[in-house]
């Protein structure tokens, strides 16, 4: 997919979150994502800083948290997160058509769609991505680096897509759909259960430990 391309489902999927968003109660932003920690409110906030963030910020924020990238977000979040709901949805809107991030134009997509099923699953909100967006975001995860894990998570085991063309792999079988393959692939034990397949077990048990 082009760099083109990739930043209009970047703004596309932030323009559909928005959406989702304008309509939740105090209660809902309050409640708890699938993120670590952080309340949806709270990653919606890490949405606004990072959409915020180019190469060059990046680095003078981890220049100034002394290489700690715990910490660069955190205060990310807390920049955006500390007023009412509405001022941090305003902060996102502020930011639908950024293209700047300190990696790529698809890792910006891949933080925009990831943080979003944070938020909706969490929320039960139902939501339909576009199949090329999902396949491009599976190929870039299955190798991720960057402290994501994914590599050594499916590593000896053949994950295969149930709802559109999608595998890799060798070994014992994960099958589902392609957005619990790559929810998984970073750590989200949320959609386990959407995955069957002899492999699953092991899966399970990496992701738990």
């Amino acid at each position: 997919m082009s760099h083109e391309i990739t930043w209009k489902s970047v703004h596309d999927e932030r323009e559909s979150l928005l959406e989702d968003l304008a309509g939740l109660s105090d209660a809902q932003w309050r409640a708890p994502s699938l993120c670590e920690d952080w309340s949806v409110q709270q990653v919606v906030a890490h949405l606004a800083s990072s959409a915020r963030t180019s190469k060059a910020s990046a680095a003078k924020q981890m220049l100034t948290h002394k290489g700690n990238v715990q910490a660069v977000s955190d205060a990310g979040v807390a920049r955006f997160s500390g007023g009412t709901p509405a001022e941090t949805l305003e902060a996102f809107r502020e930011s639908m058509h950024e293209r700047v991030s300190p990696f790529s134009a698809e890792a910006a997509l891949g933080e925009v769609v990831v943080h979003a099923e944070d938020i909706r699953r969490a929320l039960d909100i139902e939501h339909t991505y576009p199949a090329e967006t999902l396949r491009q975001l599976a190929d870039h995860y299955k190798d991720a680096g960057l402290g994501m894990g994914a590599g050594d998570r499916i590593k000896g085991l053949h994950l295969m897509a149930t709802d559109q063309k999608w595998e890799t792999g060798k070994g014992d079988v994960v099958s589902g759909p392609i957005i619990a393959l790559i929810m998984t692939m970073l750590g989200r034990t949320a959609y386990l259960d959407d995955l069957s397949g002899d492999g699953v077990e092991t899966y399970r048990a990496r992701l738990t430990r």
